[in-house]
């Protein structure tokens, strides 16, 4: 068998197939090993009687067939050019760490002092931080032996580059699921479109116009209040998670809350061009004052903390049952109705309407909806906020005292 390479890795694979192997050869391009391997390594070769050491060596060609594999091998001498052939039927490869990522200079993507691509929390400080495998360039990855950083081995680089699929997939992933999410306003809007206009233009007032105003808000309002809900608290006590949750020097609810707040950034960034859209197929009738989008922007955090409250609440009952998930779908049915999700509350009956007002439904939906595409007073507005900062301090009451008695029934073992 032959090893082609001259590194500390060669040299070690060298010394292992010789305790294999009646016979090693060494295929070395360089004039010897001092100046590429370790001074242990070199004297273990040269102390190994069946590993030939062959240096200015480089392989010309390989001989065989895909049917019958490596035949052989004919190598050249750098210094004399003769060339040897000999049956080999195995070559392994160690040719070294070398980069070839010259070519990139100049291009914009940073490379490290030794020509190696830097990726991730390796990229010099930007405005932008890249994913972990992404380079300096947007949307551009690196992966392998050729990264800043890699383990160099071939198991690792296969993984990088299954990773760096799943990272060039994540904006996608992102905005079809923005588009998933639009599907169910759509058909709101569309089935209320077309009563309005088979009703004289209006449903109780309210224009196709309006509607439409109401559901395109729908879509950013509804992406901003998604929130960690009882079935999310029942996976992460049923596999293990809360164990190492609790383990972080932060509450547990600021850590859900921070969690989403950081994503919600990019559920605007990826509305925009969504509205944008459905706005040139829909012709809302939006005309908000500057005081109503200030309200709007606090009202839609607002509905993200008060669902946070009470959705962490009720998954708290996982720590008494293994059905939390039946109760939270009963939530769920109550929030469609009283909320303003399933249709603006002015069509509901007024008993109903009345009901909302007093429970904490409204506010993560209709309220900051309203606050951008209706005529509201002034007044209507701050108290539109002040009810959320009051259902929000309830929530977070509630689930104050239910975290402290649901603690108190979780144990975990693990090493």
């Amino acid at each position: 068998m032959a090893l082609l390479g001259g590194g500390n890795s060669a040299g070690q694979a060298a010394v292992f197939l010789a305790s294999h192997a009646r016979h090693v050869r060494m295929l070395v391009r360089g004039s010897g090993l001092s100046s590429t391997m370790s001074r242990y390594l070199i004297d273990r070769i040269a102390a190994s009687p069946n590993i030939e050491l062959l240096s200015d060596t480089e392989v010309v060609e390989l001989l065989g067939t895909t049917d019958q594999g490596l035949r052989g091998v004919r190598w050249r001498n750098r210094r004399t050019g003769a060339e040897e052939q000999h049956a080999i039927a195995h070559l392994f490869l160690f040719t070294g760490a070398d980069p070839a990522a010259g070519w990139l200079t100049g291009c914009g993507i940073p490379l490290d002092e030794k020509g190696f691509i830097r990726t991730g929390a390796d990229v010099p400080p930007a405005e932008r931080v890249p994913l972990p495998l992404e380079t300096g360039i947007e949307g551009i990855f690196a992966a392998g032996d050729v990264r800043c950083g890699s383990v160099k081995r071939v198991g690792a680089a296969i993984g990088e580059g299954a990773a760096v699929v799943a990272q060039l997939q994540y904006r996608v992933a992102q905005y079809f699921y923005m588009l998933g999410m639009v599907a169910e306003p759509v058909i709101y809007l569309v089935v209320w479109s077309t009563i309005a206009e088979q009703n004289g233009g209006a449903v109780n007032g309210i224009t196709a116009g309006q509607f439409a105003a109401y559901y395109i808000v729908w879509t950013l309002v509804r992406n901003m209040n998604i929130v960690f809900g009882a079935p999310f608290w029942e996976w992460r006590i049923r596999e293990g998670r809360l164990a190492g949750d609790l383990l972080r020097p932060l509450n547990i609810l600021h850590y859900d809350l921070a969690y989403f707040a950081g994503w919600k950034f990019v559920v605007v960034a990826l509305w925009i061009p969504i509205a944008l859209g459905l706005s040139a197929v829909f012709h809302p009738d939006l005309h908000p004052s500057a005081l109503q989008i200030v309200v709007f922007i606090v009202a839609i955090w607002g509905a993200y903390f008060v669902r946070t409250m009470f959705q962490a609440t009720i998954g708290m009952l996982n720590f008494w049952t293994t059905r939390g998930a039946a109760v939270f779908d009963l939530y769920m049915a109550i929030e469609m109705l009283l909320s303003g999700r399933l249709v603006p509350l002015k069509l509901m009956p007024g008993w109903v309407q009345t009901l909302a007002d007093f429970l904490p439904f409204k506010w993560t939906f209709g309220s900051p909806i309203e606050s951008l595409v209706s005529d509201m007073s002034t007044r209507s507005l701050l108290l539109g906020l002040g009810a959320q900062v009051m259902w929000t301090a309830i929530g977070y009451v509630l689930f104050t005292f239910a975290w402290r008695a649901a603690i108190k029934r979780f144990s975990a073992v693990g090493a």
